[in-house]
């Protein structure tokens, strides 16, 4: 494996559309302490961003939360604005 492959761990990549499908519940971890960890909570139906000591940044002029079938802006923060 090299950074330039592709790896699949109980999940499978899309290799048409360059995507990386994990299976419920499964985890992408980053950093070698997993710093930062991406994954849907099955369970509970919860998507988390989990950072146990670093801060997480969204960053861009705009930067929205959206409602559950994305239709409909629940938070928006714009840049020099309110």
């Amino acid at each position: 494996m090299s950074d330039a492959g592709a790896a699949t761990f109980n999940s499978y990549v899309d290799l048409q559309g360059n995507n990386l499908y994990l299976a419920d519940s499964g985890i992408a971890s980053f950093g070698t302490g997993e710093d930062l960890q991406i994954y849907h909570d099955h369970a509970n139906q919860q998507n988390k961003i989990i950072s146990a000591s670093l801060p997480v940044i969204l960053a861009g002029t705009t930067v929205s939360l959206n409602n559950g079938a994305n239709n409909e802006n629940m938070l928006v923060a714009t840049q020099d604005g309110s």
